[in-house]
């Protein structure tokens, strides 16, 4: 299962990414952007 071209660092900035694609820059806070991030980085504290 190792996957360079998948790694957890890249996959996060996929999801990020698409993240701002889809919601926009205007709609978000700091906090939404801590609050989206902060499982996803709980999650790959395992890996």
């Amino acid at each position: 299962m190792e996957n360079p071209a998948f790694s957890p660092a890249f996959f996060r900035s996929f999801l990020l990414a698409y993240f701002l694609k889809t919601v926009g820059f205007s709609g978000l806070s700091p906090a939404f952007i801590f609050a989206f991030l902060l499982p996803f980085s709980c999650f790959f504290q395992a890996f």
